[in-house]
């Protein structure tokens, strides 16, 4: 008996560990099991999902399968299987449900740059301008081969045409992208602050917001943040290269 109650307390402990390490969930269900078993890829994964999706009263889909509190859908998004995603998303798993540290699995798609995941959660019918002028005004904006002041050039004459033509650049606060962001908005993240001015000048909107919420000024605060981080790494590599040259 006492042997018996200490190998089960052994395989607690075991057991609790492997959940620490993320290698089995701790209060995880059967789908969860599925999406963490490394030995399971492939077809195999997806055959096994569908009929556990397939079983009669099955609710755990948005369930948490690791101590990070991922959902399987999660879990799809990060290791980039989108055919699981469409079967997970499909059958009802939530693409905004939070992990414990706040990120849904809509917003890791986003982060990963899995744009196929973001337009099938957000369900957009995204279309780009009609007109030649406007969209060869984005596509410039965007350019990011472009020198920032062969770009600012283009922009400016590009501008000025749309406003002779038709009294307004209608399209200054269109979205570029699925993802919602605008001209300003790619201005504001590279930093460029003599197109965010041309830009504003054009009547761009500096509240406009992308699907996630962040408007062109977060936007440029992160690229300043970016920056910043860049010059203290520098600086803390050319004091490490004068410590061994001394």
């Amino acid at each position: 008996m006492y042997k018996y109650i200490k190998n089960l307390a052994r395989l607690s402990v075991f057991a609790y560990l492997a959940c620490f390490l993320g290698t089995m969930p701790l209060f995880g269900n059967e789908l969860g099991q599925v999406m963490l078993d490394k030995t399971v890829t492939g077809a195999k994964r997806i055959r096994k999902i569908k009929q556990i999706l397939a079983k009669e009263g099955f609710t755990g889909i948005d369930a948490p399968i690791d101590k990070t509190g991922d959902t399987a859908l999660h879990r799809a998004v990060f290791i980039f299987n989108l055919p699981l995603v469409k079967i997970l998303f499909r059958a009802g798993a939530d693409p905004f449900k939070h992990n414990y540290k706040g990120y849904n699995a809509f917003e890791e798609a986003k982060i990963l740059r899995q744009q196929a995941m973001v337009d099938l959660f957000l369900g957009i019918d995204w279309k780009a301008p009609e007109d030649d002028l406007s969209k060869e005004l984005i596509s410039t904006v965007i350019n990011k081969n472009m020198k920032k002041e062969d770009r600012l050039i283009k922009v400016k004459e590009l501008i000025d045409k749309i406003i002779k033509a038709d009294g307004e650049v209608k399209a200054i606060n269109f979205p570029v992208n699925k993802m919602g962001e605008t001209m300003l908005y790619w201005a504001s993240s590279s930093g460029d602050d003599e197109l965010i001015r041309v830009l504003l000048k054009a009547g761009a909107d500096p509240h406009k917001r992308d699907v996630l919420g962040i408007a062109p000024q977060t936007a440029r605060m992160v690229y300043s943040w970016q920056e910043e981080a860049k010059k203290q790494i520098e600086e803390y590599k050319r004091q490490e290269e004068a410590k061994k040259r001394q």
